[in-house]
């Protein structure tokens, strides 16, 4: 029932944010000036010359460039329902669990080199918040395999004992 609940929230929070996200990023279609910096998915197809010609994944980016909040809240409600997944996917074998959890520390740190140079705002954020996102999978990964090593070494050392008897 707890991880029911867990994810109800998770999902919930992730599908406001994502609304909010998503009207916020709308805003684009009122400023012309910023077509040529913001609608990169737009481009692919083509030269953007007028608001029809926005995709609605552009209001993502323009979101997370100058209005950070909700993208960035969209961003930590996703990581929270797929970490959760995950450790209900892996809860048997936690060697996997945290070998996911440097996946997505490693792709995190991927992510964030990409938008390093960002001038906006919400560039920075994104970029920190990645960064962090990403430093903390990453030590989570150190930390269980010291804790491994260490208890493998505590288990050794009654055997030495017992086989420098012998």
């Amino acid at each position: 029932m707890k991880y029911f609940i867990r994810f109800f929230l998770g999902i919930t929070l992730l599908v406001f944010s994502t609304i909010v996200t998503w009207y916020e990023g709308s805003e684009i279609l009122d400023k012309p000036w910023e077509w040529e910096y913001s609608t990169h998915f737009s481009q692919m197809n083509g030269e953007v010359t007028n608001s029809n010609d926005v995709s609605e994944l552009d209001f993502f980016v323009y979101a997370v460039k100058y209005r950070p909040f909700y993208p960035i809240l969209m961003l930590l409600s996703f990581l929270y329902v797929l970490l959760n997944f995950s450790f209900l996917l892996f809860r048997k074998n936690v060697r996997n669990y945290f070998l996911f959890l440097s996946i997505v520390g490693i792709i995190s740190i991927i992510i964030s080199t990409f938008i390093s140079d960002s001038p906006t705002i919400g560039g920075k954020y994104f970029n920190l918040i990645l960064n962090i996102l990403g430093i903390i999978s990453l030590l989570n990964l150190a930390i269980y395999y010291l804790k491994q090593y260490l208890n493998a070494k505590k288990e050794i050392q009654p055997l030495n004992k017992l086989i420098s008897r012998l």
